[in-house]
């Protein structure tokens, strides 16, 4: 009886180890094969570096050469490891076009690039949803535009009035933005309608207004560029009313406290 329970208790000891291992083994394959198609993705574009190609040049063969699922399964890597891949503002992600932007192509930075993917440092980063993951960063990218926009056509056309403490836009601004780009950029232009972008005479300044851009670029303004502008126009009426009763409440309370001074002196 015993070594029959002895015997039932190896195997199924034995059978879970080896299951496990070939699982691991099985998995550790695939990525292996994984990396070697991010690999290969970055020697394709090495090529063109022998010449000082840019980027740009070397997407139709990386297009060609690589097939959907393949792209699927690194290109979100290939991003976040550097890879400068284009999402078009005004266009969604095409898996099937991939863009790369026309910077000149950096030897080096490729050779580090397969150096992580080679020691498994990206492995993580394999089969993330390339739509989900281009489509938020279109989204952003495309709001910073409409911001960087705004800076350049109205903002650095516009006129500050000291005597007034206003700022006039040019007549024609509305125009140049669609209704949901009004909406969109509300809240961003509430925050940056200030004096501290013009000059003493009421001219924009222009190194103010390339430090803003340059923020937008960062990422600094983007809570701003969420920010809903009904959710805004709410807490601003909100806020307005709380200073007016605080406006109201501070003359009550002075009477009331010169009111008791009197009452003491009879």
């Amino acid at each position: 009886m015993w070594v029959d329970i002895t015997t039932a208790l190896a195997c199924a000891l034995i059978g879970t180890y080896f299951g496990t291992f070939f699982l691991a083994k099985r998995e550790e394959n695939k990525v292996k094969k994984v990396r070697a198609i991010a690999i290969r993705a970055l020697e394709i574009i090495k090529v063109y570096a022998k010449y000082n190609g840019t980027y740009n040049k070397a997407c139709q063969e990386l297009n060609t050469k690589l097939n959907i699922a393949e792209k699927r399964a690194v290109i979100v890597a290939l991003h976040k490891v550097g890879l400068p891949i284009q999402t078009p503002v005004n266009t969604p992600f095409d898996i099937k076009n991939i863009q790369l932007n026309n910077d000149v192509i950096d030897k080096d930075f490729l050779d580090d690039a397969k150096n992580q993917i080679d020691h498994g440092y990206c492995d993580h980063l394999f089969y993330e949803d390339p739509d989900k993951y281009f489509s938020e960063n279109l989204r952003i990218e495309t709001l910073r535009s409409l911001a960087r926009r705004f800076i350049e056509n109205t903002l650095a056309h516009s006129t500050y009035k000291k005597d007034e403490e206003m700022i006039y836009y040019p007549e024609s601004w509305l125009t140049s933005y669609s209704w949901g780009e009004k909406k969109a950029i509300w809240v961003f232009k509430s925050q940056v309608t200030s004096n501290m972008y013009f000059h003493k005479d009421g001219t924009p300044n222009k190194d103010k207004l390339d430090e803003l851009k340059a923020e937008v670029s960062t990422g600094l303004w983007d809570n701003y560029l969420f920010w809903a502008q009904e959710t805004y126009d709410n807490l601003m009426q909100g806020s307005n009313l709380t200073n007016r009763f605080l406006q109201m409440a501070v003359p009550q309370q002075n009477t009331n406290h010169q009111d008791t001074k009197t009452d003491e002196i009879k």
